[in-house]
């Protein structure tokens, strides 16, 4: 299992292609959190939440 997380709207990524790669990999989950592209700086809290559920699942 894989996690993805991206920055939403406000990221310079597109989260379109974000969703593509997710798509593409085997196994991959993708987690938002609406915090630009530095998501563990900007939200670390909630970087940490997405990234400690997936390692307990």
């Amino acid at each position: 299992m894989k996690v993805l997380i991206g920055g939403g709207t406000a990221s310079p990524v597109s989260q379109q292609h974000v969703a593509e790669l997710a798509d593409r990999l085997a196994d991959a989950r993708l987690v938002t959190i609406t915090a630009g592209h530095l998501v563990h700086e900007t939200a670390p809290e909630a970087y940490l939440d997405a990234v400690t559920r997936f390692l307990a699942a």
